[in-house]
């Protein structure tokens, strides 16, 4: 499944966004899953988005998230970006790496025992040069 979403993340935009992700989560029905995100441009959140995303990923680890591979090739803010994601998910048992790449994230991820449809990979790489190109 894929969700393409840009900033500015504020608290409303992350509400919506944890809402439409959980019932696609329920929906999914997989018993444990992991994320690929990629980050594109200044894909930071302010401190009241923050503090609500922190508290979506309580929620939705509680469905089985259990590993997330942050892809950063189009970040323009990486070290602020990781260090964001780093207070996110810490306290959790979810495991958090950052890549450079998303070939080495999928690759991490497949070390993990998580794979991923490479139609839905394809569309998601087409998804996020249309995002760049913007």
């Amino acid at each position: 499944m894929l969700i393409h979403a840009r900033g500015p993340w504020n608290a409303e935009c992350v509400e919506a966004f944890g809402q439409d992700y959980r019932q696609a989560m329920t929906t999914l029905g997989a018993g444990k899953w992991a994320d690929l995100i990629t980050l594109i441009g200044e894909s930071l959140f302010t401190p009241d988005a923050e503090s609500s995303l922190r508290n979506r990923i309580v929620q939705i680890h509680q469905l089985g998230l259990t590993h997330v591979a942050l892809n950063l090739t189009n970040s323009t803010v990486q070290l602020s970006s990781i260090m964001q994601s780093q207070r996110l998910y810490r306290g959790t048992s979810i495991s958090l790496n950052t890549f450079s790449h998303q070939q080495e994230a999928m690759d991490w991820l497949k070390t993990q025992g998580f794979y991923t449809c490479d139609d839905e990979t394809h569309q998601h790489q087409e998804a996020v040069k249309k995002l760049n190109s913007a």
